[in-house]
């Protein structure tokens, strides 16, 4: 159901935005690590000290290997901590039950239980991709069977928490047995089964690019593009796990847009990040705060000449929207970069994230209480592919980056995380044979493990 409060929220808008400086704040960053960063197998082995805050359990109560003991891939027999930043593996990188055979993809939400959902893709053998979603406890064991959610094109989908269950957004795709191109919704239990029939937003069929997000106990928006690399503009929809909630959509953007990035923001508000392809250099980030009707607030903020590429995402904590990007930095490599918003979509910073090497983008933005945001990223450097983390303050501090223990041979890809600073949980696409053409082999699984403090 729809929140009708629209012209106060305007009003009170209006106000707030009248109290705000025109485009950067040019805030001062304070880099709150001078280190560069570890590899987490080259680290210090943890003292497992004490549980970890909020009441998760250990890793020996989580039967979990002690130092010394197989900590599991790539991590030398430990589990290692940083001695600078106090972070590391509390929980080791360990196979998601179910979640192999090809998978690639993932998304996960974290459970107010302490357990997690989790939706990933697998080749369906006809050129397309079936989306998988399954819930777990607190200790990663499954609640119940994998859900097959439908076919689609990847990796354009979402999946979302609403308070009473789950649901994904995506951008669907025919099958030889038919089927719908455009975007579904559908709707699951808290055990991820299929709660309902999928509903279909008419007129999507040439949508290119989606993102979602949901209100728990409320209502949902998705964001698209049209046409091949977005020439036909962006375009936001509001959304009910029966179908849309409004007869037409909102135009965002006339100009030839990519990849859309959305998040829930304070009550009643929407944060939408993209990139705007008209620019020369590649590309503009633009940024703009929505009503549940998905109307604008305010004019775009725009960065011009921002040379923004790869992927955007974004996430809301606190009154701060944090959007990570990249940008090719002044040595040719591809730099990644954390912009933070407040709630008139003013910028308050634009630090630059150490971490990535060679050529880096940003998979994932999730928002940890009580005061941080997790930017997860992915590197091509000498051949390899390997992610990590990267922790950035709603004040603009970065922390220094943790890169995941990865074994020889292999790639990790797509990494995602959620949960506190206390307990992140993360997870990722390990793949022992990757194809040397692209892509995922039939052997590529999605690993869990868990970051936090570990002294």
């Amino acid at each position: 159901m729809i929140r009708l409060a629209h012209a106060a929220r305007v009003a009170a808008a209006a106000l707030l935005l009248s109290a705000c400086d025109d485009g950067d704040s040019g805030a001062t960053v304070v880099d709150a690590a001078a280190d560069s960063g570890f590899v987490l197998g080259d680290a210090q082995p943890a003292d497992l000290g004490p549980p970890p805050a909020d009441g998760a359990p250990s890793p020996m109560d989580m039967g979990e290997p002690a130092p010394g003991d197989d900590a599991g891939p790539g991590s030398g027999g430990e589990l290692p901590c940083d001695r600078f930043s106090d972070f590391g593996l509390q929980r080791a990188l360990a196979a998601v039950a179910g979640a192999d055979g090809g998978a690639h993809a993932p998304r996960a939400v974290s459970l107010a239980d302490g357990g997690w959902a989790l939706a990933w893709q697998t080749p369906n053998g006809q050129g397309q991709q079936t989306i998988w979603a399954r819930t777990f406890d607190a200790q990663g064991s499954p609640r119940g069977d994998a859900t097959q959610v439908g076919a689609g094109r990847l990796p354009e989908y979402d999946l979302l928490a609403r308070g009473d269950g789950l649901v994904v957004v995506w951008l669907s795709s025919r099958t030889v047995e038919g089927g719908f191109d455009g975007i579904m919704v559908q709707g699951l239990t808290a055990t991820a089964a299929l709660d309902g029939e999928p509903a279909m937003l008419q007129g999507t069929f040439d949508v290119d690019s989606i993102s979602a997000a949901w209100v728990p106990q409320g209502q949902g928006m998705v964001v698209y593009t049209r046409g091949r690399q977005g020439v036909g503009g962006l375009f936001a929809q509001p959304l009910a796990t029966t179908g849309a909630l409004t007869e037409a959509p909102v135009q965002l953007s006339a100009a030839a847009s990519v990849s859309p990035a959305l998040v829930a923001g304070d009550e009643g508000t929407w944060g939408v990040a993209w990139q705007d392809r008209t620019s020369e250099n590649p590309a503009d980030l633009v940024f703009v705060v929505l009503d549940d009707f998905g109307e604008p607030f305010d004019e775009p903020n725009r960065q011009a000449d921002a040379g923004a590429q790869g992927d955007v995402q974004v996430a809301f904590g606190r009154g701060t929207y944090a959007v990570g990007w990249s940008r090719v930095d002044g040595f040719g490599a591809m730099a990644t970069v954390a912009t933070l918003y407040d709630t008139a979509g003013d910028v308050l910073a634009t630090p630059t994230l150490d971490g990535p090497e060679g050529f880096g983008t940003v998979t994932d933005v999730a928002w940890l209480e009580p005061d941080t945001f997790g930017i997860a990223w992915q590197d091509f450097d000498d051949s390899m592919v390997t992610v990590g983390l990267t922790r950035v303050t709603t004040r603009g501090q970065v922390t220094a980056p943790l890169r995941l223990p990865v074994e020889a041979g292999h790639q990790q890809r797509g990494l995602v995380v959620s949960g506190s600073a206390a307990s992140v949980s993360a997870f990722v696409v390990d793949d022992p044979m990757p194809p040397r053409a692209g892509g995922f082999s039939a052997d590529a699984q999605v690993l869990v493990g868990r970051l936090g403090p570990c002294r």
